[in-house]
């Protein structure tokens, strides 16, 4: 994990406001974001551990446990505990500390 940017490790909201079409964009969870339904988001610790926020049914989060890997500082290979759920990979556009913007693709 220590080759990764230091401003991955922390909790991140999706803010689908500034999404793009290929982009998706994240804030730190304490922005002032817009009134929502719920926000999906996810947090990256030190430690390789992935928790990955979902919406609940009562618009409450629903924490997923997963880890990460990384080939390089801007590539993320996430992968759940539960076998039903389907692994990812999250490409680090921009990361600083008011916004992660990355590319999301199945694996």
């Amino acid at each position: 994990m220590s080759e990764l940017p230091e401003c991955i490790f922390r909790h991140w909201i999706h803010s689908r406001e500034e999404d793009t079409m290929d982009t998706m964009v994240y804030r730190p969870s304490d922005f002032k974001f817009p009134a929502s339904r719920g926000r999906e988001g996810f947090e990256i610790k030190k430690s390789g551990e992935f928790v990955q926020y979902a919406i609940g049914r009562d618009d409450r989060s629903n924490k997923i446990i997963g880890r990460i890997n990384a080939d390089d500082p801007n590539s993320l290979y996430i992968r759940f505990d539960d076998p039903h759920l389907q692994p990812y990979a999250l490409k680090i556009l921009m990361c600083n500390e008011d916004v992660l913007r990355v590319e999301r693709r199945s694996i």
